[in-house]
């Protein structure tokens, strides 16, 4: 079975499990908005060395090296989570942009007007889609804590640009989709009756396996979104 195959089916199975063990003992539903900001790290061993590689034949074409770029291992992101509150238990679905980029630029020759200033990129930003469960902790007044799953699907859209002066080449890279899966503990505070400010950590793994270039499978070659996730956000309740 393809892997994004497998995580349509995880995902499903978890919100038919939560649905079906809540819906007898469920005291009240309420349902919920949520926003994000995130910093994860990455798991990017492959894409690093095709940057070495990237950076090596932008230097070939050079009188001598000059170029160097920073390898990618974490980025921040962003999202948007809706679900709803069954009792103890809370299920829903989740956007999130993960972005991963580096550059490196240097002044040719001398750092004067007229002589040209030289940039590369290298972006291979991600978007998620999510679906979660999460189990409420026992806890008194407005604090909260929760324990929570997540399956979904991971997409990239990846390039690579070199720029001379005011001159711009972009140039795509990785495309494709894989699996996508999060362990994480959220804790967060009710600073009024429908708002409150939460804080996650955990881990995902999100890896995009022989993604096309040119249209062509990158055999034995991966983007690897894997590691630790930090998020901090805001949770609006749409009823008490």
């Amino acid at each position: 079975m393809r892997p994004t195959r497998t995580s349509v089916a995880i995902v499903a199975v978890l919100v038919a499990v939560v649905v079906v063990s809540t819906a007898q003992g469920a005291s009240s539903v309420r349902p919920w908005l949520a926003g994000h900001g995130s910093w994860s790290t990455y798991s990017m061993q492959d894409v690093n060395r095709d940057i070495g590689g990237f950076i090596d034949e932008v230097n070939a074409e050079l009188p001598w090296d000059v170029l160097s770029m920073d390898e990618v291992h974490n980025g921040f992101g962003f999202g948007l989570d809706a679900g709803v509150d069954l009792g103890k238990v809370s299920f829903g679905a989740g956007y999130e942009r993960l972005l991963a980029s580096t550059t490196s630029a240097v002044d040719l020759l001398l750092p004067l007007e007229g002589f040209p200033t030289i940039e590369l990129g290298y972006k291979v930003p991600a978007t998620a889609f999510r679906a979660l469960a999460e189990y409420r902790l026992p806890t008194h007044g407005p604090l909260g804590a929760r324990l929570g799953i997540a399956g979904g699907i991971v997409s990239v859209v990846g390039e690579a640009s070199v720029t001379v002066s005011v001159s711009n080449l972009r140039l795509p890279i990785y495309t494709g989709k894989g699996p996508l899966f999060e362990a994480y503990g959220c804790g967060e505070w009710w600073a009024a009756p429908r708002f409150a400010v939460s804080a996650s950590l955990g881990y995902r793994y999100a890896k995009v396996n022989e993604p096309k270039v040119d249209g062509v499978k990158a055999t034995g070659f991966s983007v690897d979104y894997s590691g630790v996730l930090v998020r901090v956000g805001f949770k609006l309740a749409l009823a008490k």
